[in-house]
């Protein structure tokens, strides 16, 4: 009967053992924009986004216009994100990311979930108008007046 007892017992480690499954590695992480569900084991490829607004008043949206800027060139982090000029597009205080005529940028944070991005805006002929240095947090849409 022993020798029955441990017969069954090999045979139920055996079944547990093949029954395990490999992991299914990805990023674990909800917070990212490439998280994967099935993921079992997080394999360290995690990327994150966060987005930037930049924003202005009707006093800076007619001295823009009463200057003949007819186009924004903006760059974050050296590429260009944004060419245009948003019609009518002034605020009183800081619109929504991506709310209707606003100047929103995602931008990419790698690994990180804070960072930093440079932005720059330029007129037509390459004048500097604004520059700065915006703090990053994934998820987050940090908005700047510019004045």
């Amino acid at each position: 009967m022993k020798s029955n007892y441990h017969f069954f017992i090999v045979l139920l480690v055996i079944l547990v053992a093949s029954c395990t499954k490999d992991p299914i590695m990805g990023c674990t992480d909800a917070n990212s924009i490439n998280y994967n569900a099935e993921a079992t084991e997080d394999d360290g490829s995690c990327a994150y986004q966060g987005s930037m607004l930049l924003w202005f008043d009707q006093t800076v949206y007619y001295s823009l216009a009463g200057q003949g800027v007819g186009t924004l060139i903006i760059s974050a982090n050296g590429v260009v994100v944004y060419s245009g000029f948003p019609t009518s597009a002034f605020y009183s205080s800081a619109p929504q990311c991506g709310a209707q005529n606003t100047i929103t940028a995602n931008v990419d944070l790698g690994p990180n979930q804070t960072g930093s991005v440079d932005y720059v805006v330029t007129d037509m002929q390459g004048n500097t108008l604004w520059s700065g240095t915006l703090g990053i947090t994934a998820n987050v849409c940090k908005a700047e007046q510019l004045i």
